[in-house]
């Protein structure tokens, strides 16, 4: 997408055996051709560009509308994956590293919000992982399970580093109910030799040793949050001294 968000280029080769001329399409939600480009394979590959002006922007469900294009490439043989133009950011709140006086209770706004166009959205959610151990039989029931984040009001999924990667069934049903997905990437939490520093909420450090033993046998260091170690937590401790902590906190310390 462009800066202003009034234009979009799209950018995608294909393998192909043999040469010969590709037509490349991109189609509108209701199905008309809106850019196209015929393009000449060279040793084995067809690469295209496609630019389209003021295109209808997907955004989550209560945000907007969910327009959904199809890219088309057609040769001896036919393929096509289907598109849902938006930008997405993660950015950080104004004075979410202030905390109001009648702390722990919380910051004053939640640290971090997801921005979709332009537009600050408030994310439900939940996680997602595998519905079966035999993971070929997830798709099945796609439709039932994913409209339950629809009847709960959801707009974004979580898909943790564990997980698997869900088929384009899995993402199209997302992509055409409004639901957000964040996909980690796979194995994520996996140890890559990677300093690591975990800023752990002090009742959880104390009450959860396991958990805390288990990020240090893996690499991480854990420090209890309030600490005296950022200026944020020496700021927390100074004006509340027994504070058992939060996890705003900590990831203001982090």
């Amino acid at each position: 997408l462009s800066d202003d968000l009034k234009s979009v280029t799209v950018s995608a080769s294909v393998t192909c055996y043999g040469g010969g001329t590709l037509r490349a399409e991109l189609l509108s939600p209701t199905g008309e051709v809106v850019a196209a480009q015929d393009v000449t394979a060279a040793n084995g590959t067809a690469s295209f560009s496609l630019t389209l002006d003021a295109p209808a922007l997907w955004y989550p469900r209560g945000y907007g509308e969910q327009p959904i294009y199809t890219l088309r490439v057609v040769g001896t043989q036919t393929v096509q994956r289907k598109l849902g133009f938006r930008r997405s950011k993660l950015i950080l709140n104004d004075g979410a590293n202030i905390f109001e006086a009648n702390f722990p209770k919380g910051p004053r706004s939640a640290p971090m919000q997801l921005e979709i166009n332009g537009v600050k959205v408030f994310a439900k959610g939940s996680n997602w992982v595998p519905m079966d151990a035999f993971h070929s039989r997830d798709a099945e029931r796609y439709d039932k399970a994913i409209s339950l984040f629809n009847e709960a009001g959801c707009n974004i999924v979580r898909l943790w580093g564990g997980n698997v990667y869900e088929s384009d069934a899995f993402y199209d049903f997302c992509d055409r109910r409004g639901i957000a997905v964040w996909q980690d990437f796979s194995m994520a939490c996996s140890y890559f030799g990677l300093d690591c520093k975990v800023y752990m909420v002090k009742c959880s450090y104390e009450q959860k040793p396991f958990r805390r033993e288990v990020m240090r046998t893996y690499g991480a260091s854990v420090t209890p949050s309030p600490s005296m170690e950022t200026e944020v937590g020496r700021k927390i401790l100074a004006e509340h001294p027994g504070t058992s902590g939060s996890l705003g906190c900590a990831i203001s310390e982090a």
